[in-house]
């Protein structure tokens, strides 16, 4: 996404989303939104399982 500011526009978007109470607040105050990909919540390390390759079927 392009633009100044775009965690604003996702901002906005998700609280459109939300309930317009208390709760839709409170669950806004939960949302990070990162515009780089540095960030501290940074996953393990993933890896690609195959599950073709483990079913007993298809080793022919």
């Amino acid at each position: 996404m392009q633009g100044n500011y775009p965690d604003r526009l996702l901002r906005n978007t998700v609280k459109r989303m939300l309930p317009k109470g208390t709760l839709g607040r409170e669950q806004l105050k939960h949302l990070y939104i990162y515009t780089d990909e540095n960030h501290r919540h940074e996953a393990q390390k993933p890896e690609v399982l195959d599950i073709k390759a483990m079913h007993p079927r298809n080793k022919r």
